[in-house]
Order: C-alpha cells, then sequence, then structure tokens
C-alpha cells in the first residue's frame, strides 16, 4: 500500500528542500484590487471595494448561506466568497 509516508520512498514525490523564489510585486497579475495590511495597494483588472453590494445587485446576504460559483480559485476560497464571509 502506498501512502504518504513511504511516497518519497519509493520515488513517486518529490518535496523541494527549498522554497521557490518569492516574485516580486511588478512581474505579478491580480484579478481583484486589495489592500494589504501594511497599507500597500495592490491593483487589479476588478476593484470592487466599496462596491460589494452594487456588484450583488443589492441584495441582503447577512446571516444567509451563499454559494459562490465560480470563484477562480483553485485552492483557496475567491475574493468575493472571503469579502461577503467579513459582512
Amino acid at each position: 500500500m502506498i501512502t504518504m509516508e513511504n511516497a518519497r520512498d519509493r520515488g513517486l514525490i518529490h518535496v523541494s528542500e527549498e522554497p521557490w523564489p518569492k516574485p516580486s510585486l511588478q512581474v505579478c497579475n491580480f484579478y481583484h484590487s486589495f489592500d494589504l495590511p501594511d497599507g500597500t495597494t495592490i491593483g487589479g483588472a476588478w476593484d470592487l471595494r466599496g462596491k460589494f453590494q452594487e456588484y450583488i445587485g443589492g441584495v441582503d446576504v447577512r446571516g444567509k448561506s451563499v454559494f459562490d460559483m465560480g470563484t477562480g480559485c483553485r485552492r483557496e476560497r475567491g475574493w468575493n466568497s472571503a469579502w461577503r464571509d467579513l459582512r
């Protein structure tokens, strides 16, 4: 049986000992604009800051479950999901 514990020993997966180099912000493309905690603003193709209610058509989603289809993220939740959860 293959397990996570023996997969590396069998040569089935490779775990890098060195992390990938962090790219500079100048070479990254972002879909949404957002502000980092240190005050840095990241520009993106869509700037929904302060416009979320308008974006969702003014529907009040407080206290409701919402299915955010097509968040555009593979592993993490999408920007709209995260922003909605903060409401």
